[in-house]
């Protein structure tokens, strides 16, 4: 499916490993920064999360049905 977005930049949330979960992620969100730092593609979004411990608290900012929300 072919997606209008203003710029190509980020990572688009495509789905869920598991849908029923209660997730602060959504299908259609497209990830921008991950602790502040700008994320342009997988490779750069991977390298933020897997720099962390588990149990580390990573704040995410997302674009969601065209506006910008940052969660933790």
């Amino acid at each position: 499916e072919k997606k209008q977005l203003e710029k190509v930049q980020g990572v688009y949330v495509e789905g869920l490993l598991n849908p029923s979960t209660p997730a602060v992620l959504q299908k259609g969100d497209i990830i921008i920064a991950a602790n502040k730092a700008t994320i342009e593609n997988v490779g750069q979004l991977h390298e933020q999360l897997t720099n962390r411990s588990p149990g580390d608290q990573v704040n995410i900012t997302l674009h969601r049905n065209g506006e910008t929300h940052t969660i933790l």
